[in-house]
């Protein structure tokens, strides 16, 4: 056959192309293999390539094969991803891979199980697959899969066969980029950028794409603004410091008018006292009012 040509994934990786095309070719692959390389560089498509040439060995619809493979419905591939943030559990390799690797195929002739991020592996989790990846049964491959190869553990390294992922170079990444649309100038800067990683063009293209619309929104803002009449009625100012400036002279107006009609009424009191004092009748002007014989007998 031609997978060594035409394997997915392995287009810009000439170790993995080589590897895994004669290892096909031969009809003698691995029983474990160990992606390693920058992240987003096709090792996922490479994975699932070989997981489709894998199973439709021997199948009466080969392309059928590949095509269930490619939608992810294939039974006879297990696809475990961590379910854990920063570690991979016990129960994500116990019964989907330990227990189910000595059961045979349900309708292929081979079983192949993909296990992402394996850098996530503690001690306990990889006591658990020792066995299975030292020993396993003639029908089952293990494709496992790692951005940070450091960080895997060497009982997991030294019984899997490794396969390297290089970095892509600037020009298939600014392609890849073009290819979805993107301007040139971005999609060179991003590509640049990334450093041969297309998950870290996509990320810095996301990162453009958040700075140049807070960009827009700040220059819409500031042109709303802009045509924005003065508002000089009595109606709510744009901010909160306008409400204050606002209302100082109205609070001022009031002020005084308080002083005045407190000053006016203390005016008024004291003029109705003072007519009340000069009206009232004093006692020396009552007595001389008196008759004189009343006056005496007192």
């Amino acid at each position: 056959m031609s997978a060594l040509a035409t394997l997915a994934g392995t287009e810009d990786h000439p170790h993995a192309r080589m590897v895994l095309g004669s290892a096909l070719q031969s009809g003698s692959p691995s029983h474990a293999y160990l992606f390693h390389g920058p992240p987003g560089t096709g090792k996922r498509a490479a994975a699932r390539a070989l997981a489709a040439e894998l199973l439709a060995e021997g199948a009466a619809d080969p392309e059928n094969v590949r095509l269930r493979v490619a939608h992810g419905s294939h039974p006879d591939l297990t696809w475990v991803v961590p379910s854990g943030a920063h570690v991979m559990r016990v129960d994500d390799v116990e019964q989907p891979v330990v227990s189910a690797a000595t059961r045979t195929p349900f309708e292929a002739r081979k079983r192949v199980f993909v296990l992402e991020r394996v850098d996530l592996m503690n001690d306990e989790v990889a006591n658990r697959m020792l066995k299975t990846l030292e020993e396993p049964p003639a029908f089952v491959h293990l494709i496992l899969l790692t951005s940070a190869l450091g960080r895997v553990l060497e009982t997991v390294v030294s019984r899997c066969q490794l396969v390297r992922f290089d970095p892509l170079s600037a020009d298939r990444l600014r392609d890849e980029l073009l290819s979805h649309g993107i301007e040139s100038e971005r999609a060179t800067a991003c590509a640049r950028l990334a450093l041969g990683s297309g998950e870290r063009a996509a990320t810095s293209l996301r990162r453009t794409a958040r700075r140049c619309g807070r960009r827009s929104r700040r220059s819409c803002d500031t042109r709303s603004r802009a045509r924005r009449p003065p508002r000089t009625s009595r109606g709510a100012p744009c901010s909160r410091a306008r409400r204050r400036g606002a209302a100082r002279p109205r609070r001022a107006l009031r002020k005084s008018a308080r002083r005045g009609s407190s000053s006016s009424r203390r005016a008024a009191s004291g003029a109705r006292s003072s007519a009340s004092w000069r009206s009232r009748p004093s006692a020396t002007a009552g007595a001389r009012a008196r008759p004189c014989s009343t006056w005496r007998s007192s």
